[in-house]
């Protein structure tokens, strides 16, 4: 709905939020854009705590009579880890999220695929429990669940898919945060194999310096020597950084230098 932007228009939304409250209960649909009116309202007048205190009521309506799974309280599960947060209440928030992503599995696991890990609808959660996970200490199990929203991703889409490139992300600096540079390498070379192949921008695979790394872990037999899309990707100083490393084949660093003249140059 509107801002409100008038004292006459906070007041009528005031009158008209009570009117309703007198008649449902909060989780009723019909009361629920004036719900979300009020809770603006409150924040927009610096009433705070009775916006935080409205959500709290909001929520523990739609609770009762939903699982935290359901879309229609998601929202308000939203609102409230938030709120939590920006009362210092991190272990709440904390509980709170690991209780509406354990509901959304326990109903993937009741429905069959219908919900898997990646999913959009439950996807901010995976990465909000891997963040939590990461904050709480809890290394291991932020690998498992990266692992796990990996895995469901490449059964649903391919690897060329610009949404699974994060995850490759993660993939990648987890097998090499954890020693494992033979599964890492493993992995970008499928990516890159997915990617000339299907023509795909390399830059769908995003940041983490991941094609630096292709020109580390892929054999220069297999790398076409045309690939100026690769390289272009690679910011000018990468490369010269690149060409003065001591890692590289002379054939890659002969690529690499051939791009630079491209641009105006190798010092």
């Amino acid at each position: 709905m509107d801002q409100i932007k008038s004292a006459e228009e906070w007041q009528l939304a005031q009158e008209t939020f009570n009117a309703y409250r007198e008649r449902m209960s909060l989780s009723d649909p019909l009361i629920g854009p004036w719900v979300e009116r009020m809770v603006t309202g409150y924040e927009a007048h610096g009433q705070h705590e009775e916006a935080w205190q409205l959500t709290q009521q909001t929520f523990n309506a739609y609770r009762q009579e939903m699982p935290l799974s359901d879309p229609s309280i998601d929202p308000w599960v939203k609102r409230m880890v938030t709120g939590y947060e920006a009362h210092g209440q991190r272990e709440e928030a904390w509980q709170l999220t690991q209780q509406t992503l354990n509901a959304y599995r326990q109903e993937m696991y009741l429905s069959g695929p219908l919900i898997p890990l990646s999913d959009p609808l439950i996807g901010p959660w995976v990465e909000r429990m891997i963040m939590d996970y990461e904050a709480h200490g809890q290394h291991e199990e932020a690998w498992q669940l990266t692992q796990q929203t990996f895995n469901a991703y490449r059964e649903r889409m391919s690897l060329s898919d610009p949404l699974l490139g994060p995850w490759a992300e993660r993939m990648i600096l987890g097998y090499e945060t954890r020693g494992q540079r033979a599964q890492a390498w493993r992995l970008i070379e499928l990516f890159y194999d997915e990617y000339v192949e299907q023509q795909v921008p390399f830059k769908m695979l995003g940041g983490m310096e991941v094609l630096s790394r292709l020109l580390y872990a892929l054999p220069t037999s297999r790398r076409p020597t045309g690939d100026a899309a690769l390289l272009s990707m690679i910011p000018r100083q990468g490369r010269l950084d690149l060409v003065a490393s001591d890692k590289l084949s002379i054939s890659c660093r002969s690529l690499l230098s051939r791009s630079l003249d491209d641009q105006g140059g190798v010092p």
